[in-house]
């Protein structure tokens, strides 16, 4: 088998002895471009581009490198302030993630689960991995989610192995920007 992995680099934080973190995200990708040899399907820096959001085209110009996300089927982008350090005094706000998960009607998402499973003597010895309780299972995908009516969940008692996690615990999250983005002149986009 023949594989290796590609290695994208993004940004560099710390270079020897060096903290980087505190300079702009414009001197830590210019420090980073000249640091990092680039071979083609093996090491490459992460795609970046200057929108001015003063401008007036700013928000056209977003929309189309959204789209361009969309098509080549990367993540999704990140806007962070030309200026700003890796962390600033809100470091949890001081960058926007913009995936199309997060658009109501855009995403890939779906959910999935094990519907059964199966053990197959002739597998696990193609295997070769040794004794295994299951060689095969049988994934279901949910498509009427509106229709649902209930959850079916396990009895077990597993709070001895995850104590931090209570039954019937429910996650919450949201995220209320407290960063005046408009007071920003220039966002670097990443992908």
């Amino acid at each position: 088998m023949n594989e290796h992995l590609m290695i994208m680099f993004y940004d560099l934080l710390l270079l020897d002895d060096t903290v980087c973190a505190r300079k702009s995200h414009a001197k830590r990708r210019r420090l980073l471009r000249s640091l990092v040899r680039r071979i083609p399907g093996l090491a490459e820096v992460g795609f970046r581009e200057v929108v001015a959001f003063s401008s007036a085209n700013a928000a056209e110009r977003l929309t189309e490198l959204f789209a361009r996300a969309i098509t080549q089927r990367w993540e999704g982008l990140v806007l962070k302030g030309c200026n700003d350090p890796y962390f600033t005094s809100d470091c949890d706000k001081s960058s926007i993630k913009l995936k199309k998960d997060y658009i109501p009607g855009l995403g890939d998402s779906a959910d999935f689960t094990i519907v059964g499973g199966n053990h197959s003597a002739e597998d696990e010895q193609e295997i070769g991995i040794g004794k295994l309780w299951w060689t095969s299972f049988f994934i279901g995908c949910m498509e009427n989610k509106d229709e649902t009516i209930c959850n079916i969940s396990t009895d077990m008692d597993i709070s001895h192995k995850y104590p931090s996690l209570s039954p019937r615990q429910i996650l919450t999250w949201s995220w209320t920007p407290t960063v005046d983005y408009a007071q920003r002149r220039y966002f670097s986009i990443h992908l």
